[in-house]
């Protein structure tokens, strides 16, 4: 009994390994294969996520403009601005002055220059007496009239860009226009120069005239000319603009030695040019 038993033990299949190899090379080989397979999966690491690549930023093109390193005189420096505006011959000649005004004080004025900078005509309207009425459209303006000009302008039917009156016309004017043309900025005034008896003269100053006014920093801003001008010509405007600076917007003779004022800088651009300091101004 005892022998059949062990017999029967024998032939059971061992439970402490998983598989039995009849060759003992053959299996130590394979768990060596699987030792290494298993070294091997725990050295290698996972696989990299692929970025996307950044989109290439779009270039931004700069534009260098052409500073001057030096001051120069007003033929030069409008020879230059002519130079680079070839290719636009109405573009404006601009200057900024630059005064010693002092605190809030603001410096303005009307003038009138040899030759004006502006290309567009404005349209002018002339109040005045029936007995001028055909001296003011002889000289220029769009309109003129007395008290059915004043309704018209009333009630939209004439719309002006510049008022002028005569000083028998003027109360009637500021009674009914006042509000109406004030907040235009067009309502006739002693102190702008938009009243005056003498229609021809009036009609002419206004033409040719603007008005300039300072900023808080005392610099004032003006045309003097378009790039088809020539340097006599704008040299003729600036001059007559720095006068009426140095006198507060009052006409001031070239040899008159007190001033109101004096020119500090004077920078010249045009529309789309670089800013040149002038130089040989005098103060």
């Amino acid at each position: 009994m005892s022998a059949l038993l062990l017999w029967s033990q024998a032939l059971r299949p061992s439970t402490s390994r998983a598989f039995s190899f009849p060759n003992p090379a053959l299996s130590r080989r394979c768990l060596h294969a699987s030792a290494s397979v298993e070294a091997a999966a725990k050295k290698a690491k996972p696989a990299p996520k692929t970025k996307k690549a950044p989109k290439p930023k779009p270039k931004i093109k700069v534009r260098r403009i052409w500073r001057s390193p030096e001051s120069m005189d007003i033929p030069d420096a409008v020879f230059l601005l002519k130079a680079l505006e070839i290719s636009r011959p109405n573009s404006a000649i601009e200057v900024s002055v630059l005064t010693n005004k002092v605190g809030n004080q603001q410096i303005q004025g009307r003038l009138s220059m040899p030759r004006d900078p502006r290309t567009a005509s404005r349209k002018i309207l002339y109040f005045c007496e029936p007995e001028k009425v055909e001296q003011a459209l002889e000289a220029g303006a769009t309109w003129a009239g007395g008290e059915t000009l004043i309704q018209q302008v009333l009630n939209g039917e004439v719309k002006p860009e510049m008022c002028l009156a005569t000083p028998e016309i003027l109360p009637s004017v500021v009674k009914t226009l006042a509000r109406f043309l004030g907040q235009k900025g067009i309502l006739p005034a002693t102190k702008r120069g938009t009243v005056n008896k003498d229609v021809a003269k009036g009609l002419r100053d206004a033409r040719g005239a603007f008005t300039w006014r300072s900023d808080r920093n005392g610099m004032v801003h003006a045309k003097v000319g378009r790039v088809y001008f020539t340097p006599e010509e704008i040299e003729k405007n600036l001059q007559a603009l720095l006068q009426n600076i140095r006198g507060g917007g009052k006409k001031v003779s070239e040899f008159e030695k007190e001033t109101m004022y004096s020119v500090l800088k004077v920078n010249m651009s045009s529309t789309q040019g670089p800013g040149i300091e002038i130089r040989g101004i005098k103060s």
